[in-house]
């Protein structure tokens, strides 16, 4: 009888140290041509001193990677009340994602960092 079991792949950066006002995307996040179920997510938001803004994240999906859902599967708000705020999730059953951040309001720039850790399921 086989034994099926989780593999991972290895942690990789898709955002490193940005600083998001008004708006920034990471790098796309293939599920697809390499058979991964799903990915760990983990994002790391550095407000400023006394900040003013929460950081506002967006999971968009895609099918190719060129054209982004207008609607997000994920929306969620990351509290300046802890800084350094880290926060993870998983995202699976999609093609392709990326993580949209921006600033809740017009006054701080929020340091964000994100990293993805992919699995899939193997066949022992």
């Amino acid at each position: 009888m086989a034994i099926i079991s989780k593999t991972w792949a290895t942690e990789t950066a898709i955002m490193s140290a940005v600083a998001v006002t008004t708006g920034s995307a990471s790098t796309a996040v293939d599920l697809e041509t390499n058979g991964y179920e799903g990915a760990h997510v983990t994002i790391d938001a550095d407000f400023p001193v006394t900040p003013t803004d929460n950081l506002v994240v967006e999971v968009q999906a895609s099918l190719d990677g060129t054209n982004w859902d207008d609607t997000p599967i994920h929306k969620f708000t990351i509290d300046n009340a802890t800084d350094p705020n880290q926060v993870s999730f998983v995202v699976k059953d999609v093609a392709q994602f990326r993580l949209y951040c921006y600033a809740s309001g017009a006054t701080d720039t929020i340091t964000v960092t994100a990293k993805h850790q992919t699995w899939r399921y193997q066949s022992a």
